[in-house]
């Protein structure tokens, strides 16, 4: 069964969300619909057009200390998230956001789910980034969970 542990609220799920262009109509808001099965063609995974430095984000809505982040990758082409990076700021422009932790992705094969922490940065947006020339994203799922301090 793939659900979430956390008994934090998603902050992300059912929020308006983008993305680079879509394909096979395979929308930004399907990786914010509760929904985390990693078959994408169960119709629960967003799904990108092959680009530059291809990006998807949420809007919150509001601004967050932003604990962590959970992406839930797809079991089909697991290798095409590999690398991606976590964005946090309160604007939806890459350049005026702060990444969370380093780059994530290496063990793709193994791993259908990422948890990454952003430590209390701040922000609107949380966007999934995937530096370089020419890359697809396609994520089933995105989680935001706020920021509750130290344990």
């Amino acid at each position: 069964m793939f659900v979430s542990t956390s008994t934090a609220r998603n902050l992300a799920e059912h929020k308006h969300a983008r993305q680079y262009r879509t394909k096979y109509r395979s929308e930004a808001g399907l990786a914010v619909d509760g929904n985390v099965h990693p078959d994408y063609h169960q119709g629960s995974c967003s799904y990108t057009n092959a680009g530059p430095d291809v990006w998807w984000y949420v809007d919150l809505e509001e601004s967050y200390a932003i604990g962590e982040v959970k992406v839930y990758n797809n079991d089909r082409y697991p290798e095409m998230i590999n690398p991606f990076n976590i964005m946090v700021g309160n604007s939806s422009d890459v350049g005026e956001m702060s990444q969370c932790g380093g780059n994530f992705g290496a063990d793709y094969e193994d791993t259908l789910t990422w948890v990454v922490d952003c430590g209390g940065a701040t922000g609107r947006y949380v966007m999934v980034l995937l530096p370089g020339p020419n890359r697809s994203l396609m994520m089933c799922e995105v989680r935001v969970y706020e920021y509750t301090g130290p344990d």
